[in-house]
């Protein structure tokens, strides 16, 4: 049944609706109701921005390429301009595309039929996170997330560097402490006689990361 959205209230509401459902196991129904919200007089953008989240996370959470792909299309129309923050989210989606084809076809495959959405997030997410302009937290999050998308490629000594990139704004923020000890870990393979010293490093960064839990947890979960 279709929901309208007149107000700022009611769209914190719909969105704490649509992301209990995502967050209870069924993103199914949160697309459902999201799809099913309409935006009155000034929530337009409110409203995408909640029919795009649910759309690119649930859809990425069952497996639906589709969904996830007209969620990036969302993002697309909102991240036009400079917008920051819808950049951001749009990246997450490119990202999901890469994730679910990998997912779908194998790593090999997926890297030459959907190598450009890794590409595209990952220059997104580097745009947002050396832009002075932009909010700390949202440059640590983009920076650390620059990262993981050369962490999962092997490409460890490019996703060190956004990671020191983003601890060099908060030595303290726990997802790059605790994503650069997993890339000195898998990398320390490669390092011969020096294996046993970027071990060593390797743990004092996840220690580091474990210390600060909470600010893994509101990350990361």
């Amino acid at each position: 049944m279709p929901k309208l959205i007149e107000t700022l209230e009611q769209f914190k509401a719909a969105s704490h609706e649509a992301y209990a459902l995502l967050n209870g196991s069924d993103p199914a129904a949160a697309i459902r109701f999201a799809e099913e919200c309409l935006p009155g007089t000034g929530q337009d953008v409110n409203v995408l921005q909640l029919q795009a989240a649910m759309l690119t996370d649930g859809g990425h959470a069952v497996g639906r390429r589709d969904q996830v792909e007209r969620g990036a299309q969302l993002w697309r129309q909102l991240a036009s301009g400079d917008r920051p923050q819808m950049k951001y989210k749009l990246a997450n989606a490119e990202l999901a595309l890469y994730q679910l084809s990998v997912q779908e076809t194998g790593l090999c495959l997926g890297w030459t039929t959907d190598g450009d959405h890794m590409r595209t997030a990952r220059s997104l997410f580097d745009e947002v996170g050396r832009d002075s302009s932009v909010s700390k937290p949202l440059r640590l999050r983009a920076l650390t997330n620059a990262g993981n998308t050369y962490d999962i490629v092997g490409r460890y000594m490019d996703a060190l560097h956004r990671y020191d990139l983003a601890l060099s704004l908060d030595p303290s923020f726990g997802m790059a402490l605790g994503n650069r000890g997993l890339a000195l870990g898998y990398s320390a393979r490669f390092m011969r006689q020096h294996k046993p010293v970027v071990v060593r490093e390797a743990a004092q960064y996840l220690d580091a990361a474990l210390a600060n839990r909470e600010s893994v947890e509101a990350e990361g979960g």
